[in-house]
């Protein structure tokens, strides 16, 4: 299952504008490039996978992996953040688990995760 439409980053010039003029943070397998809209319409996300990675195959499952990972957060991500992703070498043949911990770390570690709802310790009704 694909991010939803509205969720990606798909312009070259976006893209580009946020790997020049967005922070980074890098991880093991991967390194997340960040930049903050003004407006809220909601997070977008882009994934890079270059050659060094492998093949077509290699990168397509990289890719495929990293935009599940990020999927599962999309509620919890802040609504006027761009996001992009650029996939290291092993990324595409470590487990999932440690991609989604990788991707995981490197959105706490960024901020731009809110809280989740219910998080606050109380007992949901």
């Amino acid at each position: 299952m694909a991010l939803p439409r509205t969720a990606r980053l798909r312009a070259s010039a976006e893209i580009r504008k946020v790997l020049d003029s967005g922070r980074r943070r890098a991880g093991r397998f991967h390194a997340l490039y960040w930049l903050h809209r003004d407006d809220a319409s909601g997070p977008r996300a882009a994934f890079v996978v270059s050659r060094r990675v492998g093949g077509a195959v290699t990168r397509n499952r990289a890719r495929r992996r990293l935009s599940a990972a990020v999927q599962r957060r999309l509620a919890l991500l802040d609504p006027g953040v761009d996001l992009v992703l650029v996939a290291r070498r092993g990324a595409a043949e470590c487990p999932f688990a440690e991609v989604d911990q990788d991707v995981e770390r490197l959105l706490r570690e960024a901020g731009v995760l809110r809280a989740a709802a219910g998080a606050g310790g109380e007992d949901e009704v």
